[in-house]
């Protein structure tokens, strides 16, 4: 009677779970939006959401312009034309924490809520500057959204809303 090379069996079963897995899961993972001719890659991890302006299929973390956000972040982007990038932070320090922004292929202009600010690599706040800067940056935001389409992410359940 021949025995069976249990071993090897079992490493093909696992391989092949894992395989079976990466790709049914793949669809969501990541999700991807056209705006203004710009296509972003939405793609929430255990570790953060990375957003990219560009399609990104890769399975380790991107090699270049991208943000990455914590997974409460809650932001809207607006895309001028191709090469400009605006991001408004709409969620205080829940989802700034963990903020890194990595955008070299674009100009890219980000607004913190009002009264935060990094000083150091650690997010501060300012009770002051909340009461002044608050009405500015709601208006300022609310032009550029009227002006040009944008994106608002939800990260946490991953809602995009596109407004073209």
């Amino acid at each position: 009677m021949k025995k069976r090379p249990i071993v090897r069996l079992s490493y093909t079963k696992i391989i092949l779970a894992t395989l079976l897995f990466l790709v049914l899961s793949f669809p969501y993972m990541r999700s991807f939006h056209t705006i203004n001719g710009v296509t972003f890659t939405i793609w929430k991890t255990s570790t953060g959401c990375y957003i990219m302006p560009y399609r990104y299929f890769g399975l380790s973390d991107p090699p270049k312009d991208y943000l990455k956000v914590a997974n409460l972040a809650y932001l809207t982007i607006i895309v001028k034309d191709q090469n400009n990038l605006i991001v408004f932070h709409n969620r205080s320090d829940a989802g700034l924490k963990e903020w890194y922004s990595c955008i070299e292929s674009m100009n890219y202009e980000e607004f913190m809520p009002a009264g935060y600010f990094y000083e150091d690599g650690h997010l501060k706040f300012r009770a002051e500057d909340y009461f002044k800067d608050c009405d500015s940056l709601a208006k300022k935001k609310e032009i550029y959204i009227n002006s040009y389409p944008c994106m608002t992410v939800d990260v946490g359940p991953q809602r995009i809303y596109i407004a073209e």
